[in-house]
């Protein structure tokens, strides 16, 4: 995740081949890691509303096809042989893929709804640009994308993740843009306590919803 994060900035920041070597990089730990090479083209196009809509029908086409395509993957790669479809969404991980996607649609909104950036943001300041803005949303939607899949398949979940790092940049963004000193005050709270509790109750209640399964040992 981190090698992943800074492959990001490299993309951000136009290092084609720094961004190409850290996701090959962050492979050598977890192959899922090469998803991210997507971010590549979507960052060089234009995200317009016909992309959108381009997109959107992509991806409905991946979820109608999903059981044909991913059990042909399934019995082709021999690395994957043994998963097939055994978690179809009927498991106790579904609900906790829907509430992260409830939770990411929730912070979409919700940084749709603040201060848009300028196509060239003000020297000096802080602020980044109306692409980079629009492409980390961008990167929010494709981590619904892959949960959405993930209520298919639970396994899935863990690529979302790559891209939920977005929210990283865009919430406290938001946050911090907000015009009354009062109301920023109590959207750092507010967005403190979410991230302490949410974070609690995963590692001491509901360890499945994001994809953490412990070892057991026997014998």
């Amino acid at each position: 995740m981190s090698f992943g994060m800074i492959s990001i900035i490299y993309l951000l920041k136009a290092h084609k081949w720094r961004f190409l070597m850290v996701v090959l990089l962050a492979a050598t730990f977890h192959r899922a890691a090469l998803v991210l090479l997507i971010l590549y083209p979507i960052y060089q196009m234009d995200i317009s509303a016909k992309a959108l809509m381009l997109w959107t029908g992509l991806f409905m086409i991946v979820y109608l096809t999903f059981g044909s395509w991913f059990n042909v993957l399934t019995q082709q790669v021999t690395a994957y042989t043994n998963y097939g479809l055994l978690n179809n969404g009927a498991d106790s991980n579904s609900l906790g893929i829907a509430i992260k996607i409830l939770e990411l649609s929730v912070i979409i909104v919700f940084c749709i709804l603040s201060k848009r950036p300028k196509e060239t943001p003000v020297v000096g300041s802080p602020d980044f640009d109306l692409k980079t803005w629009k492409f980390l949303l961008f990167m929010l939607a494709i981590g619904i994308a892959f949960s959405i899949l993930a209520l298919k398949f639970s396994q899935i979940s863990r690529i979302s993740i790559f891209f939920e790092v977005a929210m990283l940049v865009l919430v406290p963004r938001s946050v911090g843009l907000m015009r009354l000193p009062s109301s920023r005050l109590i959207g750092n709270i507010v967005t403190i306590c979410i991230a302490v509790s949410y974070f609690y109750i995963i590692q001491a209640y509901r360890p499945e919803w994001y994809g953490i399964v412990p070892y057991v040992f026997t014998g």
